[in-house]
C-alpha cells in the first residue's frame, strides 16, 4: 500500500487508472475535504492491482475500502488485498440511484465470499422553499439549552459512539470537528449543568447541506430535543442561503424515518448498500 500525501496525488492516482482502463466502475465518493483531512491524520492508503485500484480509510477501530475497477475483473485481487490487511475491521458503502449504478461488483464479491451484506440506507431530502421557521420550534425543552459554541470532542465522540453505528456512519476527524464548530455548524443541546445532552451537524456544500450524526442522550430523549436541533439546522441553513438540505437513515430506523417523515422529507432514490469485507 501507499500512503497518500496530498489530494493531487490522489487525483493522479484516480486518473491514471481510469486512463488505462476502459469502462471503469467506483464506489468512491470521497470529497476533497474529507482526503486532505485523512491525509492530516494519515489515514488514506491506496493499493494497485491490474483492474483494481483499492483506497483504504482508516477511522477509529475499522476501515471503510473504496474501489476503481472493471465489468470483468478478477476478485482474487481483492482478497489478496484483504489477506495483506486482515488485522482491520473492513466495510465497503455502495451508492445506487433507484437500481443504477455498480450494481455489479458487490454482487460478485458477496458470491466469491469476499463480503457479506451489513446494513442499508436511504437519503432523504427537504426542499428549504417549504419550510417555516417558526419561535416556538428554536425553543428547546426546560432546563436545556440550544448553542453552537460547544465543542468538547471527547464528550461529542463519546455521546456519538453510544447513539450510532460507527461502522455505518464515518465520525468526523478531530480536525473536521474544528473546523464545523468554526464555522457554527454544530447544534448542541446541554443541560443545566453544562453536559452535552444532544448534538447534531450540518455539513454544506455549494447551496446544499446534508445533515449528519443527529444523536440524542437515552435520558434525554422524548423530550422534543431531535426536533430542536433539526429546526435549528433549518434555520441555519436558510440563514446561509441553502436551497436544500438532506439526510442519509438507516432503512431499519423507523423512529427517525418517522420524525423525518413529520418535518416532510421525502426519499430522493439514493441507496447505500453496506458491506462487511472479509475472507
Amino acid at each position: 500500500m501507499t500512503e497518500i500525501k496530498s489530494v493531487e496525488q490522489f487525483n493522479e492516482k484516480v486518473k491514471a487508472f481510469r486512463g488505462e482502463n476502459k469502462k471503469t466502475v467506483s464506489n468512491c465518493f470521497l470529497m476533497p475535504g474529507e482526503i486532505m483531512s485523512l491525509i492530516s491524520e494519515n489515514r488514506i492508503f491506496i493499493a494497485e492491482y491490474p483492474q483494481w485500484l483499492l483506497i483504504l480509510c482508516d477511522r477509529e477501530g475499522y476501515s471503510n475500502l473504496y474501489y476503481y475497477t472493471t465489468a470483468d475483473s478478477d476478485e482474487a485481487y481483492v482478497r489478496e488485498f484483504l489477506g495483506t490487511v486482515s488485522d482491520r475491521e473492513i466495510y465497503m458503502d455502495i451508492v445506487t440511484r433507484r437500481g443504477r449504478g455498480d450494481l455489479d461488483t458487490p454482487e460478485r464479491l458477496i458470491k466469491s465470499g469476499i463480503a457479506g451484506k451489513y446494513k442499508k440506507y436511504q437519503r432523504m431530502q427537504l426542499p428549504l422553499s417549504e419550510v417555516e421557521i417558526k419561535e416556538d420550534s428554536l425553543k428547546v425543552a426546560e432546563g436545556y439549552t440550544l448553542t453552537t459554541d460547544y465543542c468538547d470532542y471527547n464528550e461529542l465522540m463519546n455521546l456519538w459512539k453510544n447513539a450510532l453505528d460507527e461502522k455505518s456512519t464515518p465520525l468526523p476527524t478531530t480536525n473536521e470537528i474544528a473546523d464545523l464548530h468554526k464555522q457554527g455548524n454544530i447544534f448542541s443541546v446541554l443541560t443545566e449543568c453544562g453536559k452535552l445532552a444532544a448534538v447534531i451537524i450540518l455539513s454544506v456544500s455549494s447551496k446544499q447541506g446534508l445533515i449528519q450524526h443527529l444523536s440524542v442522550s437515552p435520558q434525554h430523549r422524548r423530550k422534543g430535543l431531535a426536533a430542536s436541533l433539526m429546526a435549528a439546522s433549518f434555520a441555519a441553513a436558510i440563514k446561509n442561503g441553502l436551497n436544500m438540505v438532506r439526510l442519509w437513515v438507516d432503512c431499519e430506523n423507523t423512529g427517525a424515518i418517522a420524525l423525518y417523515d413529520l418535518l416532510e422529507f421525502v426519499t430522493d432514490g439514493m441507496i447505500c448498500e453496506q458491506l462487511s469485507m472479509f475472507i
